[in-house]
């Protein structure tokens, strides 16, 4: 199977271990390449026990995860065991800061406007339309390690994003990031979402920004370990990566507003915003999308890390007008009709 990257839309289909084989296969020759730093890990006996204890977690409660990542590792030709710990960014400590969201919910304006930043590379993401067993449809910004990271619509009432959070304090009990975004992947209804949301404990913490656009509501959800917070947005919101309900500010890692940082960027944006709230989908992505060469010049979608950073999807919906926009790579892609 070859990719032809920044063209198509890949289609993913059958059976939750026939789709995990897919994608392995898809991204073979990356994932290879990226899990050889990690082989030395499979030597820690404190390692392999939280492995362990994630995957007896999943074969309990989340089967259809265990497949899924057991075809993934048999497509891509690796032990299951190193998969598992390369999509378990908890266990490698591995801090991601770069994602960015708008929301607007005003009388005259429904916009959830996202960006998935990161140091991804050309050749290691992919736009990919996946089928679930249960009927589900989504589309995502796939990369290698996406389990999904960044979802574009899930069910025929709600659509939602995600955004990394760093976190400090672990329980690994729980499960990992990208493992729980995969259980909320499953969800029909918006309430099926939000009371998963709550029920399922996360290993870590992460951020959702939930559109039921059915009743022209958007949310803002938090959740650390068995914690949680949803705020409905009226007005303006703008996240990145890190904690900020005054619920959960207390796990919140001790962020400093330096060059570079989740803090940083979500200034700029408030700055770049202005408090307008009469934002067009256009000037959403303006905003999602600023590059500059001061100070500010990691923020969003170019980041100045030592690495070739590249935006990896720009997702605007504009409720209101039943519109929306998908860029990759600054291409336009129209893919998602309401």
């Amino acid at each position: 199977m070859s990719l032809d990257f920044n063209s198509n839309i890949i289609e993913v289909r059958g059976t939750d271990y026939e789709r995990g084989v897919q994608v392995g296969t898809l991204f073979r020759k990356a994932i290879r390449k990226a899990v050889k730093k990690f082989k030395h890990r499979m030597k820690d006996t404190k390692v392999i026990r939280l492995l362990e204890n994630t995957t007896t977690n999943l074969k309990a409660n989340f089967n259809y995860i265990y497949d899924e990542l057991k075809g993934r590792a048999d497509g891509a030709g690796i032990d299951y065991n190193l998969y598992l710990y390369f999509v378990a960014y908890e266990i490698e400590d591995s801090k991601t800061e770069h994602c960015t969201t708008i929301l607007v919910n005003t009388k005259s304006n429904f916009i959830l406007a996202h960006n998935e930043d990161g140091d991804y590379k050309k050749n290691d993401v992919q736009l990919v339309k996946t089928f679930l067993e249960n009927g589900n449809t989504f589309y995502e910004v796939a990369s290698m390690a996406s389990m999904p990271t960044s979802t574009i619509r899930v069910a025929d009432d709600f659509i939602y994003t995600t955004n990394y959070v760093g976190f400090d304090k672990y329980n690994f009990d729980y499960l990992p990031r990208y493992l729980f975004l995969r259980v909320l992947a499953e969800c029909k209804t918006v309430e099926e979402f939000i009371a998963t949301f709550k029920k399922v404990p996360l290993a870590a913490a992460t951020h959702i920004n939930l559109c039921d656009f059915k009743n022209k509501k958007l949310y803002s959800m938090e959740k650390a370990l068995d914690k949680y917070s949803i705020i409905e947005v009226d007005g303006v919101y703008i996240h990145s990566n890190h904690l900020i309900h005054k619920d959960l500010i207390k796990y919140r890692p001790n962020f400093k507003r330096e060059r570079g940082n989740t803090h940083s960027r979500q200034y700029v944006a408030e700055i770049l915003l202005d408090n307008r709230t009469d934002l067009t989908m256009q000037k959403a992505i303006d905003i999602l999308t600023y590059y500059n060469t001061n100070d500010w010049n990691s923020v969003f979608c170019k980041m100045n890390c030592g690495n070739d950073c590249l935006t990896m999807g720009t997702y605007v919906f504009d409720l209101n007008k039943k519109v929306n926009q998908f860029y990759v790579y600054n291409k336009n892609k129209d893919i998602v009709k309401f």
